[in-house]
């Protein structure tokens, strides 16, 4: 007879998309907004968050490391979400804090297992060894066209890193490694137009959370590890 694993009290909530989606935009948002209902809340990056997960990060987004090896990239983002979980994930559920994620494992399966060639199937072999069962209630994908996405990164100042010089083509690969997600893992994602303007995006993300995980978060969250969505 197994050993029941123990409760989840917090609440896991990703925020997935392609470069220029808006991420940034809603997760800094989000955090307000859970903050204004007197939770705590953890906000983490992918890759980042830990000593080690920024210094990966600098390795990976940094043009000169082009080109990388598609499966030497896969394993630096493995390890940085790795250490995360073990460093953060898991203490902050366990002390009952919301966590708001800029991208975790589907970024993964999307970029390296879909945009890279990898396959989403070798890539999540892969993570059940690194990360197991662990992902997130509620993972929200911000879908926008490559075009809508290329315009926004064009606006930005200073040199794009990386991963956001990567070719058009590329990103359409993303994009559509997130929406097979998305459609296989119904359950826990949820797709949000975002084409619109940030206020109307924003609106529409704090709605499916208040419907997809029942509640407010002022009226705080029990969860069994019984109540994730492994989905694949």
């Amino acid at each position: 007879m197994t050993t029941p694993e123990p409760l989840r009290r917090g609440v896991f909530i990703s925020i997935e998309g392609i470069d220029g989606s808006g991420k940034s935009t809603v997760v800094e948002s989000v955090r307000r907004w859970i903050e204004s209902h007197g939770r705590p809340v953890t906000v983490l990056r992918e890759p980042g968050g830990t000593a080690l997960g920024e210094s990966l990060r600098r390795i990976l987004l940094d043009p000169r490391y082009a080109p990388m090896a598609p499966w030497a990239e896969a394993c630096l983002y493995a390890a940085s979400q790795a250490q995360q979980v073990w460093e953060t994930i898991v203490p902050s559920l366990e002390r009952g804090a919301w966590i708001v994620a800029d991208r975790f494992r589907d970024a993964t399966v999307a970029y390296q297992g879909c945009g890279r060639g990898l396959g989403a199937e070798c890539i999540q072999k892969m993570q059940e060894i690194v990360l197991g069962g662990l992902f997130p209630n509620l993972t929200v994908l911000l879908d926008c066209t490559v075009a809508t996405a290329w315009d926004r990164l064009s606006r930005r100042p200073g040199r794009h890193d990386r991963m956001e010089r990567e070719a058009k083509d590329f990103m359409e690969r993303v994009r559509r490694g997130y929406l097979d997600l998305a459609r296989k893992n119904s359950g826990r994602f949820v797709v949000i137009d975002a084409n619109r303007d940030a206020a109307t995006v924003l609106e529409d993300v704090t709605e499916a959370i208040r419907r997809r995980l029942g509640h407010n978060p002022a009226e705080g969250r029990n969860l069994s590890r019984e109540s994730r969505h492994d989905g694949f």
